[in-house]
């Protein structure tokens, strides 16, 4: 009696031990991976052949075995929807996160395309400065920080701030000392100032003091006719990324040359890095040039601003009373600002009112 109870707990000890080894994947129904097989093999085969060994005549049994099989059966089943449910969980978690990441994007996008779609008049300068001018802007080249904008896109004429660009170039591709001569319809170009002797003959450097001093239109005109200097000026314009520049002369007295406050900037920021020259011939006062002919011509600067202590450089344009143009660089807080009005009624008035805020 005590002998059947001993075997039949011991057949109830390896039935478990079995069962064990299933829940452990290591029945030979299941088809799954472990990460040390050739170990628990063994230790199965071990433990079978010691279970048939005192036992033969109970693993006969079928129902035992019927047991164990079909325990395998069902908890590989259910392995499988575990499985299954973990592959599905994951494939929802992949889509929650695509999901999360395109709605991040959407976010940005939304943003940029709001940003893009904020007044061009907006600006970081808080107070409610008004100026004439049809476009305007205040802004660190270094950094492209805007202080203060105002119809930043509009294309207008440049006037007299061509002469930036005809001074660029021409320092750019022609020799200094290169001698031009005047045209003989020289007279036929208005010009307010610096005007010029048919036939008399300059350098081009002191033609390019003319252009800056005191803007004289007919040394951009003699500058032109012998160098044919616009189409150059035109291929400057495009290199640098200028979009909304064009030019019909060197001058600036043809209504055609355009540009934008922002494509100035930029013209005037790559003058400072290349050309710093032409910003240092902006700030003379005072200065006389003698032809090859002997002629002498003495300039004076009308800026306005050629007396502030902060005034790195500047050019001045005008159409007429109602369009006055101004590019104006100063050394504000150790910053290096640009302001650039455009069709302005009183350029300097403007600007001033731009400078006093940005010193606040």
């Amino acid at each position: 009696m005590k002998n059947s109870r001993l075997n039949n707990f011991l057949n109830y000890l390896f039935a478990i031990l079995l069962l064990v080894l299933v829940v452990f994947q290591k029945h030979p129904s299941l088809n799954l991976n472990t990460s040390s097989p050739k170990k628990f093999e063994n230790f199965s085969f071990l433990a079978c052949c010691h279970y048939k060994e005192k036992n033969q005549n109970n693993f006969k049994n079928n129902s035992i075995k019927k047991t164990l099989d079909l325990f395998a059966l069902t908890l590989n089943s259910e392995i499988h929807q575990l499985k299954e449910k973990k592959y599905l969980l994951k494939i929802n978690t992949s889509k929650k996160s695509k999901e999360k990441n395109f709605n991040k994007k959407n976010q940005i996008s939304k943003a940029l395309i709001k940003e893009k779609l904020k007044p061009e008049n907006d600006s970081k300068i808080k107070s409610k400065i008004k100026i004439s001018a049809k476009s305007a802007l205040a802004i660190n080249p270094k950094t492209n920080f805007v202080f203060y904008q105002k119809n930043p896109r509009l294309i207008l004429p440049t006037a007299s701030l061509t002469k930036l660009m005809t001074s660029l170039v021409a320092m750019k591709y022609f020799p200094l000392d290169l001698i031009l001569e005047v045209p003989e319809e020289i007279n036929k170009i208005e010009s307010a100032n610096g005007k010029l002797k048919p036939k008399d003959r300059f350098y081009l450097k002191d033609l390019i003091h003319l252009m800056l001093i005191v803007s004289s239109n007919q040394a951009a005109y003699t500058i032109e006719k012998n160098l044919n200097i616009v189409p150059l000026m035109n291929l400057e314009a495009k290199k640098m990324g200028l979009k909304n520049t064009f030019f019909e002369d060197a001058s600036g007295l043809n209504n055609k040359n355009v540009s934008s406050v922002k494509d100035i900037s930029d013209l005037v920021y790559y003058i400072l890095k290349e050309k710093p020259k032409i910003f240092e011939i902006e700030k003379i006062k005072e200065s006389k040039i003698k032809s090859l002919k002997g002629n002498i011509y003495y300039l004076k600067n009308n800026n306005y601003f050629v007396n502030n202590p902060n005034f790195l450089g500047g050019k001045t344009g005008w159409l007429d009373i109602d369009f006055q143009n101004l590019v104006s660089i100063f050394k504000i807080k150790e910053k290096t600002i640009i302001i650039v009005v455009l069709g302005s009624k009183d350029r300097f008035k403007d600007t001033e009112k731009i400078l006093k805020e940005l010193l606040k």
